[in-house]
C-alpha cells in the first residue's frame, strides 16, 4: 500500500511539473528564454522580444575589447512564416538553434552590421556553446511560436488585398 501511495505522488509530482512547463504564457515563455540566451554570457549572446502582430525580433548583443557589451546586428521573423526550429551548428561546429521558414520562402531579414539588410531563408542563434541549453531554447520558441500562433493577440493583421495571405490566385 505504501509503494502504490508514493508512486502515485510521484506521477503527480511529475504531471505537474510538465503541465506547468508546457502552460508557460507568452511573456513567461519570452523572459525564460531571454535568461537562457543570457545564460551562457560570454563574447556574445542574443536578446528577444515578440510584439503584439507575432514579429520575433532577435538581437545579438557582443563583447568588445573594452570589455563592454554592445548591440550588433538583429534579426526579425513573423512567427507564423516558420516551419522549423532544430538544432544545427554555427560555423565553429558548436551547437545553435536554428530556424526555417517554411516553404524555403525568405521570410528571415537581419539588419548586419554595416546597416545592410540581408533576407534568407534560415537563421542560427549560437553563442550558447551547450547542447542541453540548445535544446531548451528549441523546446521554448517552439513553445513561443504554437502558443502565439493559437492566439488572436499575436497575428499579422494584414487587409491588403494583394498580401500573400489574402491574394487568390
Amino acid at each position: 500500500m505504501a509503494i502504490k501511495k508514493i508512486t502515485f505522488s510521484i506521477l503527480i509530482v511529475f504531471n505537474v511539473y510538465f503541465v506547468f512547463g508546457q502552460n508557460l504564457s507568452i511573456d513567461e515563455t519570452t523572459k525564460y528564454i531571454n535568461d537562457l540566451l543570457d545564460s551562457s554570457k560570454t563574447s556574445c549572446f542574443f536578446q528577444m522580444k515578440i510584439d503584439n502582430k507575432g514579429k520575433i525580433t532577435l538581437t545579438y548583443i557582443y563583447k568588445q575589447t573594452d570589455g563592454n557589451f554592445y548591440e550588433g546586428s538583429y534579426t526579425y521573423f513573423y512567427i507564423e512564416d516558420i516551419g522549423e526550429i532544430r538544432m544545427s551548428k554555427s560555423i565553429k561546429e558548436e551547437p545553435a538553434i536554428e530556424f526555417i521558414c517554411k516553404n524555403d520562402s525568405k521570410c528571415i531579414n537581419t539588419r548586419l552590421f554595416n546597416d545592410d539588410f540581408h533576407t534568407t531563408s534560415l537563421f542560427n542563434i549560437t553563442c550558447i556553446n551547450e547542447e542541453y541549453k540548445v535544446k531548451k531554447g528549441i523546446n521554448a520558441f517552439k513553445h513561443l511560436i504554437n502558443t502565439a500562433n493559437k492566439s488572436k493577440a499575436y497575428k499579422r493583421r494584414d487587409d491588403d488585398p494583394f498580401a500573400p495571405s489574402n491574394f487568390k490566385k
